[in-house]
C-alpha cells in the first residue's frame, strides 16, 4: 500500500509521514522538496517548509500572488516526479508514503487523478477547537499557505483581522476540495489520539478501503 497524506498546514501530515518512514516506507516530504527546487532555482537560503513560509510571505502582501504561481508551479513538478517514481515502482515490499502539502489539491485533476490510481490518500481531518490553533501557529511562524483568492480586506479592516476572518473560510473551502479527492478521512481526534501507532492508523485505513 502507498499512502498519500492531504490536509491543512500544520495538522500533522509531516508527523506521521516520519512515523511511517520508521516504519519501512520510503517518504516523500513534498515541501522539503519544493524548498530544495526554490533553493536551487534562486539560491536563496530556502531549505525548510518554515524557510518556504517565510519567502512566501502573508496573502496581503504586495509580492504574495507571484511567489504563491511560482510554489504551485513547483509542486506541479514535485508530485509529476513524484507520480513517475510511483508508477515506475514494480517491487511488491517497497511502500511508498506522501506528505503532500496542504495545497497538493489545486495542481490540477489531470495529476491528481493519476497519483490518485497509485496510492490511498488520507485526508487528516481538522476539529473546530483546532482551527484557531492553526490560524495561531500560521501567524506565528509561517508555513507556505496558498488562498487562491480567498483572502480579502473589507473596508479599513486590518490584514490580522481580515486573515483571521478569512482563514476559517478557507478551511471550508479545502475541506470540500479534500472530501472529494480522498479514500479516508481521519478525523482530528484520531490522528492526534496519543499511543495511536503506525499499526492502527493503517486498521483505520484498511477498514475504509481495503489494502492497494
Amino acid at each position: 500500500m502507498h499512502l498519500g497524506f492531504m490536509g491543512m498546514a500544520g495538522v500533522g501530515k509531516s508527523y506521521w509521514a516520519e512515523r511511517f518512514a520508521e516504519a519501512g516506507f520510503t517518504c516523500f516530504h513534498c515541501d522539503d522538496l519544493i524548498a530544495a527546487r526554490l533553493h536551487a532555482e534562486l539560491g536563496n537560503g530556502v531549505e525548510t517548509v518554515h524557510d518556504l513560509g517565510d519567502w512566501m510571505g502573508f496573502p496581503y502582501e504586495a509580492d504574495f500572488p507571484r511567489k504563491e504561481e511560482k510554489y504551485l508551479t513547483l509542486e506541479r513538478q514535485t508530485l509529476a516526479d513524484i507520480l513517475c517514481t510511483l508508477a515506475a515502482n514494480d517491487a511488491p515490499n517497497r511502500r511508498f508514503v506522501v506528505d503532500m502539502t496542504g495545497s497538493a489539491v489545486y495542481v490540477g485533476e489531470d495529476l491528481l487523478s493519476a497519483l490518485h490510481r497509485h496510492m490511498t490518500i488520507v485526508y487528516f481531518g481538522v476539529s473546530a477547537e483546532a482551527q484557531a490553533q492553526l490560524l495561531q501557529d500560521y501567524v506565528a511562524r509561517p508555513r507556505p499557505v496558498l488562498w487562491q483568492g480567498i483572502y480579502h480586506a473589507s473596508g479599513d479592516e486590518s490584514p490580522a483581522a481580515a486573515l483571521a476572518r478569512c482563514y476559517p473560510q478557507l478551511i471550508r473551502h479545502r475541506e470540500r476540495l479534500y472530501e472529494a479527492w480522498c479514500d479516508i478521512k481521519l478525523e482530528y481526534h484520531i490522528h492526534r489520539r496519543p499511543g495511536l501507532t503506525v499499526d492502527e492508523f493503517l486498521s483505520y485505513v484498511q477498514e475504509a478501503t481495503g489494502d492497494r
